[in-house]
């Protein structure tokens, strides 16, 4: 899943626009990223 890949790439987070940033994001930000 994407949250896995995200979760083991050490909070490599993608943006909308396909851009990989590194970022220090907990499950909950990333849930509301994702709506």
């Amino acid at each position: 899943s994407l949250l896995g890949q995200l979760c083991e790439g050490g909070n490599v987070s993608f943006t909308p626009s396909g851009k990989a940033v590194m970022a220090e994001i907990t499950l909950e930000e990333i849930r509301n990223k994702l709506g």
